[in-house]
């Protein structure tokens, strides 16, 4: 668990990836234990079943959002970057498979190509460290190019 404070009486939600669901959890019990190791804090929390169960909150697995926009806005960046995984994975596999560039606008809008020419690196490498500002942006070897394109994207081109 990590070293977050929340309030007795406060609905958590709680985003379980595995089984794709978001439940409501009301903090019941705070419980600060000392021991030689330090002080750690611990929460009972109380399920929204029938029975009213509760369980310690750091033994449940699961992300800890303090509002459902939060957990919400999580889960939507989160299909938006597997959509745009999958898209481009399969982008290179068309261009690849077919000989094929194929452009497209991933989910925050930006124009994506899944081949570039070798005269478009020089330009989207330029294009790309003014956006970022981030380190190296090209690795080669003797067979491929990698580029960072940004938002987690590397486009990987053949050489020769």
């Amino acid at each position: 668990m990590n070293n977050q404070v929340y309030d007795v009486g406060h609905i958590l939600f709680l985003l379980f990836e595995r089984k794709r669901q978001v439940i409501p959890v009301q903090v019941t019990e705070q419980i600060t234990r000392k021991t030689l190791e330090g002080e750690k804090m611990e929460y009972i929390v109380t399920l929204p079943n029938e029975k009213r169960a509760t369980a310690e909150l750091s033994t449940l697995g699961a992300q800890i959002f303090y509002t459902v926009e939060d957990a919400q806005s999580y889960m939507v960046e989160s299909a938006k970057n597997a959509i745009d995984e999958m898209v481009t994975k399969t982008t290179q596999i068309a261009s690849e498979a077919f000989d094929v560039n194929i452009k497209y606008k991933n989910t925050s809008g930006e124009i994506i190509q899944s081949k570039y020419l070798n005269n478009q690196i020089d330009e989207i490498s330029t294009h790309t460290r003014s956006k970022t500002k981030k380190g190296p942006l090209t690795i080669s070897s003797e067979e491929s190019t990698k580029i960072d394109l940004g938002n987690g994207v590397i486009g990987n081109l053949k050489n020769g």
